[in-house]
């Protein structure tokens, strides 16, 4: 079953827009299932594969990804305090819970780096009552029964996501993403 989390977060203090954030963010979520699910996190950390998760770039309030408008050089801020957020898309079962399990253990992920930045965490959304739209998770029968023909033969083709076809996890994770938690 796809699930769909967001992780709405603020930075403790000033944070540069150009910091890397990809590997950053990818990181903070491999450690999350590692505290969790040690051979799970191997699994998803072998070779150079097609992975059954996503991570998006930061986002501040509903603007584009930070990311998207850095340069190398830019001198741009996100001030501490102001409200961000992140999401995570698991094609798997077995992610959910593990990542789940660290974020709302006791002990925890009050917070995470990025760069630089200690980020804290605000709220954790992950059903469609939550009332963000990119919140919840879908049956991939419900999804596929849902899509329209032209979506369908887009995502056999591997149209958009550079010819990895129906069974690449982008592709699909792009699919299950737009169908299930966009366009509600």
């Amino acid at each position: 079953m796809p699930y769909s989390i967001v992780i709405r977060c603020f930075p403790e203090s000033d944070f540069p827009v150009n910091a890397a954030q990809g590997r950053n963010l990818q990181a903070v979520f491999l450690d999350w299932i590692r505290k969790a699910n040690p051979g799970l996190s191997a699994s998803l950390h072998k070779g150079n594969q097609l992975r059954d998760y996503t991570v998006s770039a930061l986002f501040k309030g509903k603007s584009l990804a930070l990311n998207r408008r850095a340069r190398p050089d830019s001198k741009e801020v996100v001030r501490a305090g102001t409200p961000c957020w992140l999401r995570f898309t698991l094609l798997t079962e077995e992610i959910y819970p593990a990542l789940m399990k660290c974020l709302l253990s006791e002990k925890g992920a009050p917070g995470f780096p990025v760069g630089e930045t200690e980020f804290l965490i605000s709220e954790v959304l992950s059903t469609p009552e939550s009332g963000d739209r990119w919140a919840g998770y879908s049956s991939a029968q419900d999804l596929w029964e849902r899509a329209s023909a032209e979506e369908l033969r887009d995502l056999i083709k591997g149209k958009g996501s550079g010819g990895i076809g129906v069974w690449g996890c982008m592709s699909l994770s792009s699919f299950f993403c737009r169908k299930a938690f966009y366009f509600r």
